[in-house]
């Protein structure tokens, strides 16, 4: 459980704000925005956890990496421990999350905006980035995950909820044995609608969020991740299976490579 203690001390360090709470995980995460002279965001989390998403010091440095690059990413403000938790503060950007509330005429733009920018960022190079994220990191990683417990079949798509764990994690091996060289991009590792922010006006991406599974990996990561969210009507009412297309012609990848989706999708399930 989340001691108080770092969340006092940060209170205390950061007085002059409003703290509102954006974020209460399961994971024991805790997101905040202060509204101030800044605003800015705190992200706080006990230390220790294995998924690179829940790590605020690999996702600074993700964040600074990004910087080095020109990528329109937070600013880190500050980074550190209180005793066992690991904390975040970084500047908020402008926009809104490409999970908000479009008005239909403008949906495609969104959606366009959102493959221009992993376009960009596939456009990176790999060679410069620290950060690995690649099957043979992600692989040993699930299959550490599923020894110790720590995956839930009843989060996952259909057929696998049904499915024992240890059948989950032959299946993941075997996707990733037939998926063969991957494509290397620097990428998002987390690419879904609510990461992406987006210029109400210009409707143009103002910058990407939530960086902590960012890294070298095969651009399908992204492209998997974003059309799972863009065409799941249970994780959005406004777009659906006609938008993930138009992501992917837009990206420029059609016809889908169907097993690496699936690979991909399943993977993320493993963090």
């Amino acid at each position: 459980m989340l001691d108080q203690t770092a969340e006092a001390a940060l209170r205390g360090q950061y007085g002059g704000y409003d703290w509102t709470t954006i974020q209460l995980g399961c994971s024991g995460a805790r997101v905040y925005r202060l509204s101030g002279p800044t605003d800015l965001y705190v992200k706080l989390m006990p230390s220790g956890d294995p998924d690179p998403a829940n790590q605020p010091h690999r996702e600074a440095e993700c964040l600074v990496w990004l910087a080095e690059q020109n990528v329109p990413a937070p600013k880190v403000v500050d980074v550190g421990t209180i005793d066992e938790d690991d904390y975040l503060v970084t500047e908020a950007l402008p926009g809104r999350p490409a999970s908000y509330d479009w008005p239909e005429h403008q949906r495609m733009s969104v959606v366009d905006a959102i493959a221009d920018f992993a376009a960009e960022l596939h456009r990176l190079d790999v060679a410069s980035c620290p950060f690995d994220r690649r099957l043979r990191v992600r692989v040993p990683a699930a299959q550490e995950a599923a020894a110790v417990g720590d995956v839930h079949p009843s989060r996952l798509p259909r057929p696998y909820r049904d499915w024992q764990v240890g059948r989950i994690v032959t299946e993941l091996v075997s996707l990733a044995r037939i998926a063969g060289r991957e494509e290397a991009v620097v990428a998002h590792g987390d690419y879904c609608l609510p990461n992406v922010l987006i210029c109400p006006d210009t409707l143009r991406p103002t910058g990407i969020v939530d960086v902590g599974r960012f890294g070298v990996a095969d651009r399908y990561v992204d492209v998997a991740l974003m059309t799972y969210s863009l065409s799941r009507p249970d994780l959005n009412e406004q777009f659906g299976p006609g938008h993930a297309e138009r992501f992917m012609y837009r990206y420029g990848e059609i016809p889908a490579d169907e097993h690496r989706l699936e690979l991909y999708r399943l993977l993320d399930f493993f963090a």
